[in-house]
């Protein structure tokens, strides 16, 4: 593979190098998911198989065998080493650029969700590792589930209304409801374990060490772990009706005061690092990164997306203002495919190549 690599560079364009490794690298991600896929369901477990004869002597009088197999299995000898999924394949031009000049949107598709029995409340929107979509609609009581062509697979009915999740895993997602942390099975729509009762939860996030960051109304962010043990307390002083959805990069945290429409970085402790503040880039809760040098933000009011770098010095208008683009209420950006996706509280979501 790394072989391949260094032949497109060495004969092809920048333009063309970037196509192609990207190419490769999606390549790459598919043969390793497959293969972790393997080792997990025991496809690579080794088998040994022994044969004992019989010894037809002292059985002679009364045969019931000629022998025996037996069957051994041991765990496999193969060790795979997966990367972190935020990491990328390859070196080179899959490699998120470092210049916020070279930040491009391309429009994939946009569509419309499928109607409940009430108006859509649409609060969050994320992938699944397979490119599978989802959306929280808070009024329905429901996650909507869609391929990764966005169209409609099927409505996973709550017994709670969610307001923002965390994918965990293919098979579980932390999803918010107001007053705890709930794990629900993907697959069932069950809530497995119930986090952190009695609090007053907003958006959510998985870091980067598998633990969850916790908007609390009011408050700041608490950290947990997937048991629901509180690792550390983050005191910000919060509006008790808006939400402030985080990204943690390393130990760097990321939010945007709403009211005062700034953006914020800070970290684990609280201390904040920089402010970075923009007349013309209004800034909500349409908040994500690409978990590596660049935050993307999208106005419930301005409809217009824009990014700014991870240090605070840059920032640039990638969208202007479209009004299907209003109502702006999540957003989430796919490290595996270079996708960002932006849900309207209204129903309406688009996706975005990043290029």
């Amino acid at each position: 593979m790394q072989e391949n690599v260094i032949i497109i560079k060495e004969i092809a364009s920048e333009f063309q190098s970037f196509m192609a490794i990207r190419e490769l690298a999606q390549s790459a991600n598919t043969a390793e998911t497959d293969l972790h896929h393997f080792v997990e369901n025991g496809s690579l477990k080794w088998t040994e198989i022994c044969y004992t004869q019989t010894n037809l002597d002292s059985v002679k009088d009364n045969l019931t065998s000629i022998g025996k197999t037996d069957v051994k299995d041991d765990p496999s000898r193969i060790k795979l080493k997966v990367r972190k999924t935020r990491e990328a394949q390859l070196m080179g031009p899959v490699k998120s650029s470092s210049n916020i000049e070279n930040i491009h949107l391309k429009e994939k598709f946009r569509n419309v969700l499928p109607t409940g029995n009430n108006d859509f409340e649409i609060l969050d929107c994320g992938f699944l590792l397979d490119g599978t979509v989802i959306f929280s609609d808070r009024q329905n009581k429901r996650l909507i589930i869609l391929d990764s062509k966005g169209v409609f697979v099927w409505n996973l009915k709550l017994c709670f209304r969610p307001l923002r999740f965390a994918v965990i895993d293919e098979q579980n997602i932390a999803v918010t409801t107001g007053d705890q942390v709930n794990i629900v099975d993907l697959k069932q729509g069950l809530t497995v374990k119930k986090l952190i009762k009695g609090i007053k939860a907003g958006s959510i996030v998985l870091t980067d060490a598998k633990n969850l960051m916790v908007e609390i109304f009011g408050c700041g962010y608490t950290m947990i772990d997937l048991n629901g043990h509180v690792i550390k307390r983050i005191q910000i002083d919060f509006s008790e009706t808006l939400y402030h959805p985080p990204e943690c990069i390393n130990d760097r945290l990321y939010y945007v005061d709403v009211p005062n429409e700034i953006l914020c970085c800070c970290d684990f402790d609280g201390n904040q690092i920089w402010k970075y503040e923009n007349k013309i880039f209004k800034l909500h809760s349409a908040f994500t990164s690409n978990k590596s040098n660049f935050l993307f933000c999208s106005s419930w009011n301005s409809n217009n997306v824009f990014v700014v770098s991870t240090d605070g010095k840059s920032s640039k208008e990638i969208i202007k203002s479209e009004m299907f683009l209003n109502q702006a209420a999540a957003a989430y950006y796919n490290v595996h495919s270079r996708e960002l996706l932006i849900a309207m509280r209204n129903g309406n979501f688009i996706l975005y190549d990043v290029i």
